[in-house]
């Protein structure tokens, strides 16, 4: 099962809210933020697609604290235990991630060990 940080979670709901100018015409039930993934043999290494999708037929659809994820079902067993986030990269821009630790290149985030005063 995939998991959501409270941060992107927060996101997710406001871009999704931002999708539609007229909520009364969209189609809710089949709308959701499609997780795609993508290995890359030559690499070692998953690449990930992220955004605003309808359900087609050979999806699989969760909902996770209020959020549709839709996912293709030959692509569920590669995201198992993925986290996806939203973090504030190394130039400032704030962007969703996907932590996987079935990627090939996963390196689990390092804890910050700043000490506050």
């Amino acid at each position: 099962m995939i998991e959501i940080s409270p941060a992107a979670l927060e996101f997710i709901q406001k871009s999704s809210a931002q999708q539609f100018n007229d909520p009364e015409q969209a189609d809710m039930d089949n709308f959701g933020l499609r997780i795609a993934v993508y290995p890359d043999k030559k690499n070692s290494c998953f690449r990930y697609g992220l955004g605003f999708d309808n359900k087609k037929p050979e999806d699989e659809s969760f909902n996770i604290n209020g959020v549709k994820i839709l996912i293709a079902k030959e692509q569920t067993e590669l995201l198992d235990e993925a986290t996806i986030d939203y973090v504030q990269m190394d130039d400032g821009q704030m962007n969703l991630i996907v932590l996987n630790p079935n990627d090939p290149s996963y390196v689990p985030p390092k804890k910050d060990k700043t000490l506050k005063n």
